[in-house]
């Protein structure tokens, strides 16, 4: 079947909704007044016994439509269990950038697809089918007064979602596997789970062994470079720092645009992408039109189970030793770090600001205000936000009330989305934005999008940044940039050095 494509076609042009309640997206009751009665779904799980693993079941479905994969790779326990994988969306949502501003409204879009009635069979899985795509940071434009987006120089569209009617799951935990199915009765709800299941396992043993470029390939290409010059971007810095003494600000996070070429196929480079950076929150999406969004985000922004709202930001990084001593003394040094633990307590407290927009009233509480986690490559400075969903609230109300995470833009945080969005010059597109799945009931998960690379047109391209204060050095900010994008680097290099040469010893903060 062919998708239905929606969005700048079939939504109409609407104004651009302004702060918390806006537009027409705010409860499932008003989208179900308008639209009548969601047609119920039937969601079936079935084991299977002898499923590929994920990233050879990515590799089956590389030829199908819009393929994705969201891998729990690594990472803490309780975040890195559940992988789930699709191609082929039945529906299509995506809503583009204009020079006035979005072509369609994506809340309204969402709120009249999201949550249905979901008679659910079998075992229980968080993903049985939905929603899986991108939230590009333009988005923001649908959320506060900020300037219109501009419209990615690659041709990204502010929101893609395809909506798959089948998915392959796996549990990390249990080591088990299952292939999900929707549909409108449990016959094909059945029918759907088991031809994706014999797509994958037919591929799965049809698959040769992934191409990868040789080494010598690899150095001759051009090298990964920044888009802006160093001047330019010290510039920026200090222009920030300006604002900050100002009293505008308190911290925006300013970054900067790489580019280069691809090396190999999409999926070769993110399969190394996956070997540098085993995340929980690893992600893979065909767009369509050659293009696609890979992540490595270890970064939660929002999930929804039921009623239960989380985020958990992340402010504090420093690189894994070089043996277990130092690992220890650099675990230790952003333990103690008091600079990063009044970062984290900021950014926790607009967390927190931001879940109050859709939860209860007094249901929203600090977890763990800062927990130190550990990665394949860094430790991490990470805090636990939660909060009820008030009623009459939606997963799409949480997600459009806390856009776009405030880890990733500053305090206060549209003063902070104005002075990002003047200094840089360009629209950030997939970056900064989200990246997961919501499924057909209203739950969702979804990750913050940094470290993430976009494919466009044979060439690769990502951002990384930092959180500017008053304290910072516009040099050191700079040098920064190339310290924590190099893990990008050199898989779009396919192990080459990455820009800037390497920093021994350096410390590094988030991107």
């Amino acid at each position: 079947m062919s998708p239905r494509a929606l969005g700048s076609v079939s939504e109409p042009s609407l104004p651009r909704p302004h702060g918390p309640g806006c537009g027409e997206a705010s409860s499932a009751r008003a989208a179900s007044r308008r639209d009548g009665p969601r047609q119920r779904l039937v969601s079936v799980v079935l084991p299977w016994h002898g499923a590929p693993p994920p990233l050879t079941a990515l590799r089956a479905l590389a030829g199908r439509r819009n393929p994705f994969l969201r891998h729990a790779a690594g990472g803490p326990r309780d975040l890195a269990r559940w992988s789930f994988a699709g191609a082929d969306p039945v529906e299509v949502l995506a809503v583009g950038g204009t020079r006035r501003g979005l072509d369609a409204d994506p809340w309204r879009a969402l709120a009249r697809r999201v949550p249905r009635p979901v008679r659910r069979v079998g075992a229980r899985i968080p993903f049985a089918g939905g929603w899986f795509g991108t939230f590009g940071y333009e988005l923001r434009a649908a959320v506060e007064r900020v300037p219109p987006p501009r419209a990615p120089a690659d041709g990204f569209r502010a929101l893609w979602l395809g909506r798959y009617d089948a998915v392959v799951a796996w549990d990390r935990h249990a080591r088990r596997a299952y292939v999900a199915g929707t549909g409108p009765t449990l016959a094909a709800a059945r029918a759907t789970a088991r031809r994706l299941r014999d797509l994958v396992a037919a591929g799965s043993r049809a698959e040769p062994t992934p191409a990868r470029p040789a080494p010598a390939a690899a150095a001759a290409a051009p090298r990964v470079r920044p888009t802006v010059p160093a001047s330019a971007y010290r510039r920026r810095v200090a222009a920030v720092r300006a604002r900050i003494r100002a009293g505008d600000l308190f911290q925006a996070n300013l970054s900067q645009r790489f580019e280069g070429p691809l090396v190999g196929t999409t999926l070769a480079l993110f399969e190394r992408l996956a070997a540098r950076s085993p995340v929980p929150f690893l992600s893979y999406v065909d767009v369509g039109g050659g293009r696609a969004v890979l992540s490595a985000s270890p970064e939660r922004f929002v999930s929804l189970v039921g009623d239960r709202a989380e985020t958990r930001p992340m402010k504090g990084t420093r690189p894994r030793g070089a043996d277990a001593a130092a690992d220890r003394r650099l675990r230790d040094d952003l333990a103690k770090s008091e600079k990063d633990r009044a970062e984290l307590a900021m950014i926790v407290d607009l967390a927190r600001n931001d879940l109050g927009r859709s939860c209860a009233p007094g249901t929203v509480r600090v977890v763990r205000p800062r927990r130190l986690e550990r990665y394949a490559t860094v430790h991490q400075a990470v805090g636990v936000v939660e909060g009820r969903l008030a009623p009459g609230r939606t997963g799409i109300d949480l997600v459009r009330e806390a856009f776009p995470p405030g880890s990733v833009t500053g305090a206060p945080k549209v003063e902070a989305m104005k002075r990002i969005d003047a200094l840089e010059a360009q629209a950030r597109g997939p970056y900064c934005g989200a990246v997961g799945w919501i499924d057909e009931g209203g739950d969702l998960d979804l990750a913050v999008a940094i470290r993430t690379l976009t494919v466009a047109g044979g060439r690769v391209a990502y951002r990384v940044g930092g959180g500017v204060t008053l304290l910072s050095d516009p040099e050191a900010e700079r040098v920064e940039t190339l310290d924590k994008g190099r893990a990008l680097a050199r898989a779009v290099e396919g192990d080459g050095a990455g820009p800037g040469a390497p920093a021994a010893g350096r410390r590094r903060r988030r991107a």
